[in-house]
């Protein structure tokens, strides 16, 4: 599988869509959710839409509150709990053959949104989606998806960005038995290569930062492409200095992006007045504050 997309929820859409495109995301236009409505199942306008940071790898995904009265049991419960990194998406060819062969996957559903076409008109974008159960994977909503109409989502016109974007590279969770958590992802996603964090995967341009060396053992997961990262709060000053969790243990940390200059990157952040948290050669990274509970990393590195 691969990382195909992470989303940040926020309890205001045109917030979170201006705190993203201040950071040099060109972002879609407003796209409204439709799925199964209570207390017939019947499908129907939900109450959330969303913005998506459409890249050559993957996408970044801004996921909010788009009507207060409508049905968004899905996002009350997130935001109930904090602002920032909450769902994982990890793309497969065939969701209905995975989640009958991997444990804690329910059968996927059928779902679809609208999205606007760059010579008019729209098309209905249509994904199977199984869920992994919340209850075994507390750290953050993972779910399994399968694009059945990616040319509606990946539009060249989308895929260029004032900040020099490229690609989903990876994405950092938080928890407090890190050791357990890569336990019970192992059984979806593989096992984590190597001791400590593991090498980067071979297509995920990201730079190495040496093993984790806390006192809570992570480990990376390599994709294809992208990776899934999980620290432990011993682990937080070496890796991230100076960033406040959005939430305790376990909750969503942060995006790794890499773009195509970081130097380019810098110039776009410091215009548009983005305090960082780290400047450094390697790796800029700007604070929950701006990505609205998400630390944003930017790497330098291609796209497939």
């Amino acid at each position: 599988m691969d990382l195909d997309h992470a989303a940040v929820v926020v309890a205001d859409l045109a917030r979170g869509s201006a705190a993203f495109a201040r950071l040099g995301f060109a972002l879609t236009p407003r796209g409204l959710h439709r799925g199964p409505l209570p207390p017939d199942g019947r499908i129907g306008a939900w109450g959330s839409g969303n913005h998506c940071a459409m890249l050559r790898q993957g996408y970044l995904e801004v996921l909010g509150v788009a009507d207060p009265a409508g049905h968004k049991p899905h996002l009350e419960r997130r935001l109930a709990r904090y602002e920032g990194l909450h769902l994982i998406a990890f793309g497969t060819p065939d969701a209905a053959a995975d989640a009958a062969a991997l444990p804690g996957v329910q059968p996927p559903q059928d779902l679809s949104r609208a999205v606007p076409l760059a010579g008019g008109g729209e098309g209905i974008a249509r994904f199977g989606i199984a869920n992994l159960d919340a209850e075994a994977y507390p750290e953050a909503d993972f779910i399994l998806i399968e694009q059945r109409t990616p040319e509606l989502l990946w539009q060249p016109a989308l895929l260029d960005h004032p900040n020099g974007a490229l690609a989903l590279a990876g994405v950092t969770l938080l928890s407090a038995e890190p050791e357990a958590t890569i336990a019970r992802l192992g059984p979806v996603l593989g096992p984590v290569p190597g001791p400590g964090r593991g090498p980067v995967p071979e297509r995920g341009p990201v730079p190495e930062r040496g093993p984790v060396t806390g006192p809570e053992r992570g480990g990376r997961f390599a994709l294809s492409p992208g990776w899934l990262e999980v620290i432990g709060p011993g682990d937080l000053p070496a890796l991230f200095p100076g960033l406040v969790p959005p939430a305790p243990p376990p909750c969503g940390l942060a995006v790794t992006v890499a773009v195509a200059d970081l130097a380019a990157t810098r110039a776009v952040l410091a215009k548009a007045g983005v305090p960082l948290l780290e400047d450094g050669a390697a790796r800029l990274v700007v604070g929950p504050r701006e990505g609205c509970g998400a630390a944003i990393v930017f790497v330098e590195g291609g796209a497939p």
